[in-house]
C-alpha cells in the first residue's frame, strides 16, 4: 500500500488555507516527503503521519517556495532525538543551495547527505521493493519530476511447491527467485511463481511547461500529482511566460499520461478558488481531482491480481 497526503497546494506564495508545496508519501511505514516550501513541518503534524519515520527527502528544484522549509524542518528532526542519517536528493547543480540552508541549522545529531540527480540517473532504490525515477522538466532552473514505483511479488504456488517436494524451509528462497536442489533435482522458480503482477506508482512533477516526455513518464500511474499553476482561460500566455502547466495542458498532460486518479495542484494566488474549474476538468478528463491541503489518497494493490 501506498499512502499520499498533499500537506501544501499553493505556487509561489502561501495563503491561509493554501500552503507551499509539499507532498508527504507513505510506504509500509516510511516516510518520503516531496518538496519542503515553508511551513511544511507545520502540515506534516497536522496530519498526523509523524516524522520519525522521514527516510529521504526529494526536492523538484530549488526555488524558494519548494525549499523554504528545510531549515525549520531538519531542525525539528534534531529536538526529535533523530540520529539516523538523513538524505536530501535535488536537481544537479542544487548543491551549493542547499548547503547554505543546512549552514543555519548547524550542530544536528543526525548526518544530512545530498544527492545530486540528473534527468537521465537510473531508477535509485529508496526501500524494500520500491524504486525512484526522475524526469528533468522545463523551468527556470534544472527542476525534476519524481516517480516512485512499488513492485509487487509474484504469487507464490503453495500447490504446486507440495506437488514438487519444496521443502517449506526453501520456500521463502525460492519464493525470492533463487533456484533450490531438492533431491539431485534443480526446480526453478518459474515453476512455482505466477505471472508479474501489477505494482503501485506515484508521480509528482511541478514546475514545468509541457515536455513530450512528461506523459511516457507519468504512464499509467495509480496518482499522478501534477501542477496547474494557472487556470483562467486568459492566462495561457501568463502559463508559458512563467515556464509553468495551464488548466489545458494539465488535463492533456492526465489524459495522455493514462493516470487511474489526477491531482491537480501549485496554484497561482491568482487562482481564487481552484474548485471552481472542478466540473471543467473532470468533463475533459473523470480521473482528475482539484487539489487541496490534506487531501489523501490510499493506494492498494489490484484486487483481480490476488
Amino acid at each position: 500500500m501506498i499512502d499520499v497526503c498533499l500537506l501544501g497546494t499553493a505556487g509561489t506564495v502561501p495563503l491561509p488555507d493554501r500552503a507551499l508545496a509539499a507532498a508527504l508519501v507513505r510506504v509500509g511505514g516510511s516516510l518520503y516527503l516531496i518538496d519542503c516550501g515553508e511551513g511544511t513541518q507545520v502540515a506534516m503534524r497536522r496530519v498526523g503521519w509523524g516524522f520519525g519515520r522521514l527516510e529521504a527527502i526529494l526536492l523538484t528544484h530549488v526555488h524558494a517556495d519548494h525549499i523554504a522549509g528545510l531549515p525549520g524542518l531538519l531542525l525539528t528532526l534534531g529536538m526529535s532525538g533523530r540520529t539516523r542519517p538523513l538524505e536530501i536528493a535535488a536537481p544537479t547543480g542544487s548543491r551549493q543551495i542547499l548547503q547554505a540552508l543546512l549552514s543555519i541549522v548547524p550542530g544536528l545529531a543526525y548526518d544530512v547527505s545530498l544527492r545530486e540527480l540528473s534527468g537521465a540517473s537510473e531508477p535509485v532504490p529508496l526501500g524494500e521493493n520500491l524504486t525512484m525515477s526522475v524526469l528533468a522538466l522545463a523551468h527556470r532552473v534544472p527542476c525534476l519530476a519524481y516517480r516512485l514505483d512499488l513492485s509487487r511479488a509474484r504469487r507464490f504456488d503453495r500447490a504446486r511447491a507440495e506437488e514438487l517436494a519444496i521443502p517449506r524451509a526453501r520456500w521463502r528462497e525460492i519464493g525470492a527467485g533463487i533456484s533450490v536442489v531438492v533431491g539431485g533435482r534443480t526446480i526453478t522458480a518459474e515453476q512455482v511463481l505466477g505471472p508479474p503482477r501489477r505494482g503501485l506508482s506515484v508521480v509528482y512533477a511541478t514546475d514545468t511547461r509541457f515536455i513530450p516526455t512528461l506523459a511516457p513518464f507519468s504512464a499509467d500511474a495509480d496518482l499522478l500529482v501534477c501542477e496547474a499553476t494557472f487556470m483562467a482561460p486568459e492566462d495561457v500566455e501568463r502559463a508559458r511566460t512563467h515556464q509553468h502547466l495551464h488548466l489545458d495542458e494539465a488535463i492533456a498532460l492526465a489524459r495522455e499520461s493514462r493516470a487511474r486518479r489526477v491531482w491537480l495542484t501549485h496554484f497561482s494566488q491568482s487562482v481564487v478558488d481552484p474548485a471552481a474549474y472542478a466540473a471543467e476538468a473532470r468533463s475533459s478528463c473523470p480521473a482528475i481531482e482539484i487539489g487541496h491541503d490534506g487531501l489523501v489518497a490510499h493506494l492498494t494493490f489490484d484486487e483481480e491480481d490476488g
